[in-house]
C-alpha cells in the first residue's frame, strides 16, 4: 500500500515568481582589460564577437564559421536556451568578423 505525502490543494498555489537579473555590462576599460588577458587572437576575436553579439557561453561553443553571416550582419544561434533558434546581430566591425572567419577556416 503506497501512501501518498501531499497537502491537500498544494498544487494549485502557484510558484513565487523569480526576480530577474539585469546583465552586468563592462566599463570601457574593464572591457579592455579582459581583452588584454587573451594571448591567441583566434579567442580574442571570439570573445570580441560573443560579446558584442551577447552570445552566452553555450551559444559561443556550438557557433560555427557558416553560422556567421557578415553581409547581412546577423549571428544565426542554432542550439540557444531552451534548444531554441533565434539570430541575433552582429555588433561586431564586419573586419573583426571576417578576420574570425579566416582564421578559423585556416586551422581546419
Amino acid at each position: 500500500m503506497e501512501v501518498l505525502l501531499l497537502t491537500p490543494g498544494r498544487d494549485k498555489i502557484p510558484n513565487a515568481r523569480k526576480r530577474k537579473k539585469l546583465p552586468t555590462v563592462l566599463s570601457d576599460s574593464e572591457f579592455i582589460e579582459l581583452m588584454r588577458c587573451f594571448e591567441s587572437p583566434v579567442h580574442k576575436t571570439l570573445a570580441l564577437v560573443c560579446y558584442g553579439a551577447g552570445l552566452r557561453v553555450s551559444e559561443a561553443i556550438s557557433l560555427r564559421v557558416e553560422d556567421i553571416d557578415s553581409e547581412r550582419g546577423v549571428i544565426h544561434v542554432r542550439r540557444g536556451k531552451g534548444n531554441k533558434q533565434r539570430q541575433v546581430t552582429l555588433r561586431a566591425r564586419a573586419e573583426i568578423t571576417s578576420r574570425f572567419r579566416a582564421q578559423i577556416c585556416a586551422r581546419f
